[in-house]
């Protein structure tokens, strides 16, 4: 099987097809490079889904077929079934632990249906459920192939040398560091075990990125593009740093993120990042994509400075979306809580004006992010009856990474039930234990304002806006579950960036801040 070959089935709604599916997706496996077990795994967690499908998508007496997809992906393997049967919330199937498995039967009140979730969670390294709203919905099944990370690549004791504490090694400079003529170039293979190692001196294993710590896996990404993955290098060949371009997979116009960028601790003070984003940007160009976003933390200001530096401007703040076990090393900045991220963009192409439906509280301060970007839409703000919607959910897309316990939800089409979609979505998300949350509302749509207000009643709170080439801008939300953040604590580098935050702060439902002047729609 090859790279972005795709294998699409129809299959009738009877459980007699399964063998004979699992045969073929077990020889799939077998060609894309997996052993015996993980096939094991992979063929036991697609019996889930599709026997999910078989048992609880149509009525009894229902004739009708679903569509099961395979194909490569970078990586690993991706599995995806869809039905477009009767509307499924995995919110509402109970939770299943894996004391039932050890007790050997289920608790009272629990069906299968929670054992076939949790299975498929921990056989499988991603699992997704999509609506799709009158398209549907979606389980989306991902196996990676195993990988060595850098851990088991090293030798032992050349990795303990590294488990010392980062200030027992490299003694901290009151000077500037001597300048050093480096020079920018892309990744090559044989650079990937460094790489990795790089990494590790940064953050230690706390970056949250699990992928950049296996350095098969950062080749397969660069070498597939879904990476594009940019080096500092000394006249020696010794790797100081790294960044790259986070190439958002089949969705047209989308901004590229520069991201995973990190800068060995003896290195520091050089201008790497500067220079890594300069390189990136301009690849970043040539590949066509309309415009770049950066997400810097704010334990430190380094980070911030460097993106205003090569021209991207704040548009968002996400409080608390990083766990606080990220570790900083060198660059200070104790959190004590989750770690909050400064979002910023820099167009690379011209962005037309458009209409843009916008919620009257939040008037001045989307009036000043968009002047902030040079971007100056025409807002229209509702002043009478919510417009008229199709029926049903609408069109979702829920992505989480259990790695940083965060979540992002994507509204791409509205309904007349997408509030209660996402209020069922976010029972759920919480129930798993996902603290942090994001949304986009689409700004095109005349709908948003209503549906942003009533979102801000379920919790969600201003976040910012991110533009998009082809779908127009996104309003930003955010949602913490149980989290208390600390305002003092988030170190800001700019003054539109320290307006945002008192701002946010105004709108958390967390906090008993009056309302900062930006937001005031009236004034």
């Amino acid at each position: 099987m090859r790279q972005g070959d795709e294998l699409r089935i129809v299959v009738p709604d009877a459980i007699e097809y399964l063998a004979p599916l699992q045969r073929l997706v077990d020889e799939l496996a077998a060609k894309i490079g997996f052993e015996e077990m993980a096939r094991g795994e992979i063929q036991l967690g697609f019996e889930e889904a599709f026997a999910n499908v078989v048992e609880h998508a149509f009525d009894p007496d229902e004739q009708a077929s679903f569509e099961v997809r395979l194909r490569m992906v970078p990586l690993g393997m991706e599995i995806v079934v869809h039905d477009e049967g009767l509307p499924f919330d995995p919110g509402l199937v109970p939770e299943y632990a894996p004391e039932h498995l050890k007790a050997g039967a289920l608790s009272e009140g629990q069906g299968e249906g929670g054992l076939g979730i949790f299975l498929m969670r921990h056989l499988m390294d991603e699992v997704a459920f999509v609506n799709l709203g009158r398209k549907g919905k979606e389980t989306r099944l991902i196996k990676y192939l195993p990988r060595k990370s850098v851990r088991e690549l090293s030798h032992g004791e050349e990795l303990a040398a590294w488990e010392t504490p980062i200030e027992e090694k490299t003694a901290v400079s009151v000077s500037p560091p001597e300048r050093i003529a480096y020079s920018i170039r892309l990744l090559e293979p044989r650079d990937a075990v460094e790489v990795a190692r790089c990494a590790y001196r940064a953050y230690g294993y706390s970056y949250p990125n699990p992928h950049i710590f296996f350095p098969d896996r950062v080749v397969d990404l660069n070498a597939r593009g879904s990476l594009v993955s940019a080096l500092a290098v000394t006249p020696e060949g010794d790797i100081m740093g790294h960044a790259a371009l986070e190439v958002p997979s089949g969705e047209a116009g989308a901004p590229v993120e520069i991201g995973m960028a990190f800068v060995k601790p003896a290195y520091r003070g050089q201008g790497c990042l500067h220079d890594l984003t300069t390189f990136l940007l301009d690849e970043a160009r040539q590949r066509g994509f309309g415009g770049a976003y950066v997400q810097s933390v704010t334990t430190h200001p380094a980070s911030q400075k460097a993106a205003r530096s090569v021209g991207f401007r704040e548009c968002g703040l996400f409080v608390g979306a990083y766990p606080e076990t990220m570790n900083f090393k060198k660059l200070g900045g104790e959190a004590g809580q989750r770690l909050s991220l400064v979002l910023a963009f820099l167009p690379l192409v011209a962005f037309p004006a458009e209409t843009l439906h916008c919620p009257l509280r939040h008037r001045r301060m989307l009036e000043r992010l968009f002047a902030e970007l040079d971007m100056h839409p025409r807002m229209v703000f509702p002043r009478g009856l919510r417009p008229e919607l199709s029926p049903g959910q609408g069109e979702m897309r829920v992505s989480v990474t259990e790695a940083t316990a965060a979540a992002e939800i994507n509204l791409v089409v509205l309904g007349m039930e997408t509030k209660a979609a996402v209020r069922a979505v976010v029972r759920q998300l919480c129930r798993k234990r996902i603290e942090f949350i994001s949304l986009r509302l689409p700004l095109r749509d005349p709908a948003t304002p209503f549906l942003c207000d009533a979102l801000e009643e379920e919790g969600f709170f201003f976040a910012g806006v991110l533009p998009h080439a082809s779908r127009g801008p996104f309003l930003l939300l955010q949602y913490l579950n149980n989290q208390i953040i600390d305002y003092g604590r988030v170190r800001i580098a700019s003054d539109i960036a320290g307006d945002l935050l008192s701002y946010i702060r105004s709108c958390d439902p967390g906090e008993d801040v009056p309302p900062s002047s930006p937001g005031n729609g009236n004034a």
